[in-house]
């Protein structure tokens, strides 16, 4: 006689790709002389319009620069990274009009980068990251329950007061905007210290 048995299969998740958001409250003067001055940056031939991209020198984006400092150096803590100092290496602001957007980027020669919200609403389109592995989307059986353990794109809300961290390399774009003038400002950081492993020579110190 045949006996049929269960076999225990134990998951094991590695390599994940984390994406962090969160909620930023902004003194109420302060987020009016930020917006204002966004709003005066200089205009794409997309015609989105973008300041400069050290804003964070500005005594308007002070406080503003100190926090999004703390932030990284929280979620640094909980990824479990060494670190001496978290450096700012630009910061810039956007206005994305009706029926604009922001093609699929990275930024590049940075470790995290982040963007929040000023002004903005759940219509005005969201934020995409896909999936940095090319090589998951070679064989893709027909999804029946969607998760996050097989989707290859995932979007959040670009409602007001809400920022997300994630790591620069990571491709992402900007929705077709189809409400207001949505008012953004985006970041990238440097991590300050010893890179790599102590041993072998693919280690570097800045």
């Amino acid at each position: 006689m045949e006996h049929s048995s269960m076999v225990d299969v134990v998951s094991h998740h590695f390599f994940p790709t984390v994406i962090h958001e969160f909620n930023l409250d902004i003194d109420t003067l302060d987020k009016k002389h930020m917006v204002e001055y966004i709003k005066k940056g200089e205009k794409k031939p997309n015609g989105m319009i973008q300041t400069e991209d050290n804003v964070h020198k500005m005594s308007y984006f002070k406080k503003f620069k100190d926090e999004i400092i703390e932030l990284n150096k929280k979620i640094l803590d909980k990824l479990g990274y060494e670190y001496e100092d978290v450096n700012i290496t630009s910061m810039w602001g956007n206005v994305l009009h009706p029926g604009q957007a922001h093609s699929p980027h990275t930024h590049s020669n940075n470790f995290l980068s982040g963007v929040l919200y000023l002004q903005s609403d759940d219509l005005s389109g969201g934020l995409e990251f896909f999936d940095p592995r090319s090589q998951a989307l070679v064989l893709c059986p027909r999804i029946k329950n969607g998760n996050v353990i097989n989707a290859n794109s995932v979007r959040f809300n670009s409602r007001e007061n809400m920022g997300v961290i994630f790591p620069s390399w990571l491709q992402h774009w900007v929705q077709t905007n189809n409400s207001e003038e949505r008012v953004s400002i985006s970041w990238n950081t440097l991590v300050k210290g010893h890179h790599g492993a102590t041993e072998g020579k693919a280690n570097a110190y800045f």
